[in-house]
């Protein structure tokens, strides 16, 4: 470490501050907003629908400035570093300072080409943008706004009918207030810019809306928030390039905001013409009053000659008279040499298993450049993507600038590329504590494409060493790669959370270990890393024909991963919250282990648990084959349930059960089953929980007088007198055999037996007096047969 540390002393010497100052240019273009309106709250937008889902899938494979593909170097054979970058950092920081994400959830998925993916964090919530969509989420990962089409933030205001892309989220802290943003004429006339502003602090709530109208379609813009306006860079290279919005009266919700646009005479030369000069975007407390505004780019040799440099302008913004604005370019700093060539085409970044390569994005400043006022020093801090050693070997260029009087000039620079994987779209920050953040992918011929972050203590930062000492994190892990197309993503976002001021949220893509394609959204500090924490949830039971979706809980993971000891599939099986849908195994064997294992922010930090899924069967009903029936005897049901809580038999005619709760009842036909000659019968079964289909079986009777009869007893053998009764009756026959008594017993309507059976001689006297007024079933045997005569108590 100290022998670079040396190395960066002596580069200082070289890296001095020219001035580029050249005679500042006035607007091209001075307008107001032609619409403005509120909207309602964000929070009632109708989520896109799952058609809409597709229809974005469908308008996401369609690449945006496909014009722009090739780059050309012409100055490249003079074009310096002549050999590896002079101030690469080859060794991962040592200082195991970060205890990984306090938060890591992904956010929305995006089908869009590039999804353009970022966000912005506020004292209650994060924001995340991507191509075509935004959701938002508390800061504990809920998410309290489903992913919604992102033109219905401007829903009705002119030019958003189109939903182009593009996407910027920002929090505006000074004001608590967001701002959203999207440009629109990609595909249509005229172009327009869209700016939304939360009417408060919370971005679920109303928001002020307007259209600009433009000069030349502003592609890839960036937006930066100042004291006195909302500044904007934007890679148009046939018009204005370069604005400031009306910030004051755009959060008072005034309707008619101004907007200033000037042609930047002073772009980098590059060849494809596509460039973005950044915007500084003002965290914490703002500039010194009456600072001018200030945006920074950097200018490679071997793309636009001269020399490698950050170059600095400013916007002077005179709202009382937009006419006397000005913009300037006023410094060129030099830097370190570096070398941003990989190539005449997009495809820079190797993956595996694929020939296609992904685009490094190398001829611009990555989002954002960051400015921040400590009060006795004023920072900047900024990065891009460079080529470590003319291999296409990707790594992170960074800059913190400090001004000097009047002079901005470069504190420390380095160069982070400690292995043989490429890192790039990188996003940095500087929070209240001097400690410094970048988020970026990484990929290589062994690396699927995923998300890490590194950084610098404040103790490093005091040394101004160039040196990232934090140890680098692993966020997400790649588990697959993106095929047919090198755009990867144009940009991503690392900002400071303004609540403390110190905590890092970082959002990018990945493609996840089932192959789909997501966002990862995390917070992180650099305090002490803490070891995974994993609980895969209670033992639990789910019916077999739905989907189980795990109640498990992880913490200070990378990367999460579900395994069966059954046959089961998972959906989302890479991630906590994952749904199983059991295999014909499971459900034979009657239950499954399911298993979770995270693996932590260190290499080795690993650590599994599991769960017993009981597999509920559904439940089936049958009802017994076909039959017939002595209408003078009772029917014993052959029936059976299976997975049943309980079952319930009922009737199509009049007969009634002897237990219409049992699966071997017996039923008793009734006079209008005799009189139709046939009956159904139900058995109903009701399921086991949690499954909740109940199952239904019919049995068809034919009631016969003569079929199974083992003797019968005569209707005139027996008669019931009176009938109908008000309460007492007499049963007459002509059976007095003393060892043949009748047996008799009865049931009321629903088949319940209300006096069990005795015998009894003629004459003998019943009285139902007690029992409700109704119809009754009284049934008479004997050793020759039985015989079922219907009574009515009145």
């Amino acid at each position: 470490m100290k022998k670079l540390f040396l190395l960066f002393v002596s580069l200082s010497v070289i890296a001095v501050n020219s001035h580029g100052q050249q005679k500042a240019v006035s607007p091209q273009q001075i307008s107001k907003a032609i619409y403005f309106d509120e909207s309602g709250p964000l929070k009632d937008f109708p989520p896109v629908t799952k058609e809409e889902l597709e229809e974005m899938k469908d308008y996401g494979g369609h690449e945006r400035n496909e014009d722009l593909k090739k780059r050309f170097y012409p100055y490249q054979s003079i074009a310096l570093p002549m050999g590896p970058d002079a101030v690469w950092q080859k060794e991962m920081g040592a200082k195991v300072s970060s205890k990984g994400p306090i938060l890591s959830i992904d956010g929305q998925s995006s089908n869009s080409i590039p999804p353009d993916c970022n966000g912005d964090v506020g004292p209650n919530h994060f924001f995340q943008g991507v191509n075509s969509k935004y959701a938002i989420y508390d800061k504990s990962g809920n998410q309290v706004v489903s992913p919604t089409a992102y033109n219905s933030l401007f829903q009705g205001v002119p030019g958003a009918s189109n939903n182009d892309g593009d996407p910027i989220i920002l929090y505006d802290s000074e004001a608590d207030r967001w701002m959203a943003a999207e440009f629109s004429g990609a595909y249509s006339n005229p172009d327009y810019m869209l700016i939304a502003v939360s009417t408060t602090g919370d971005p679920t709530g109303t928001w002020y809306r307007w259209s600009f109208v433009m000069t030349g379609f502003p592609d890839y813009m960036k937006f930066g928030v100042w004291q006195d306006g909302y500044y904007m860079a934007t890679n148009t290279y046939y018009g204005n390039d370069v604005y400031v919005f009306e910030r004051d009266v755009m959060i008072a919700g005034g309707s008619d905001p101004q907007m200033v646009g000037f042609n930047n005479p002073w772009r980098p030369g590059t060849i494809d013409n596509f460039h973005c000069i950044q915007p500084l975007d003002n965290d914490g407390a703002f500039a010194p009053a009456g600072s001018p505004a200030l945006f920074i780019t950097m200018n490679d040799d071997a793309m636009g000659g001269g020399n490698d440099e950050l170059w600095v302008y400013e916007l002077d913004t005179d709202w009382g008279t937009p006419s006397n604005s000005t913009f300037n370019r006023v410094q060129q700093i030099a830097v370190s040499p570096f070398d941003s060539n990989f190539g005449s085409s997009w495809n820079n970044i190797t993956q595996p298993g694929t020939s296609q390569k992904l685009d490094a994005v190398p001829g611009v400043l990555m989002y954002r450049a960051v400015y921040r006022n400590f009060g006795s020093s004023q920072a900047i801090v900024c990065c891009h993507t460079v080529d470590l050693d003319a291999s296409n070997h990707a790594g992170i260029r960074w800059y913190e600038l400090e001004v000097d009087g009047s002079d901005w000039g470069i504190r420390q620079q380095g160069t982070y590329g400690p292995d043989e994987h490429s890192r790039w779209m990188g996003s940095i920050a500087i929070n209240s504590e001097h400690e410094i953040a970048i988020g970026y992918s990484i990929s290589s011929s062994t690396e699927y494409p995923g998300v890490r972050y590194t950084g610098q203590s404040a103790a490093e930062n005091a040394l101004a060493s160039g040196i990232l000492d934090i140890s680098e994190v692993n966020v997400a892990t790649g588990g697959g790669s993106q095929n047919s197309y090198n755009r990867w993503g144009d940009y991503s976002l690392l900002t400071v959370d303004p609540t403390d001021d110190q905590t890092f949220w970082f959002t990018t893509q990945y493609i996840n270990l089932s192959g789909a394609k997501k966002t990862r959204i995390c917070a992180f500090d650099f305090e002490e890393i803490q070891s995974p924490a994993v609980y895969a949830g209670d033992d639990d039971n789910v019916c077999e024909s739905t989907l189980f979706f795990t109640n498990a809980t992880a913490s200070y993971y990378a990367s999460a991963q579900w395994e069966t000891t059954g046959d089961g599939q998972f959906q989302n099986g890479d991630q906590v919250d994952a749904k199983y849908l059991r295999g014909n195994g499971d459900i034979a064997n009657g239950s499954v282990t399911l298993t979770l294992t995270v693996q932590g922010f260190e290499p080795g930090q690993e650590v599994s648990d599991e769960m017993d899924l009981a597999i509920i069967g559904e439940t089936e009903a049958f009802a017994g084959n076909d039959t017939t029936v002595n209408y003078n005897l009772g029917l014993d049901l052959n029936a059976y349930a299976v997975n049943s809580s309980s079952v319930l038999w009922s009737t199509s005619g009049d007969g009634f059960f002897n237990n219409g709760s049992l699966v071997a009842a017996t039923y008793y036909v009734g006079a209008n089953d005799i009189s139709a000659g046939e009956v159904t019968l139900t058995l109903t079964s009701y399921p086991l929980a949690p499954c909740e289909d109940d199952d239904s079986d019919n049995v068809h009777v034919v009631v016969d007088p003569t079929t199974g009869i083992p003797g019968q007893l005569s209707e005139k053998e027996f008669t019931l007198v009176p009938n109908p009764t008000p309460g007492k009756f007499k049963l007459i026959g002509n059976n007095d055999d003393p060892n043949d008594l009748p047996v008799i017993s009865i049931r009321d309507i629903n088949g319940r037996l209300v006096i069990k059976e005795r015998q009894f001689s003629e004459g003998d006297e019943f009285d139902l007096s007690n029992l409700e007024k109704g119809i009754y079933y009284i049934e008479v045997k004997n050793q020759t047969g039985s015989i079922i005569k219907k009574l009515v108590r009145n």
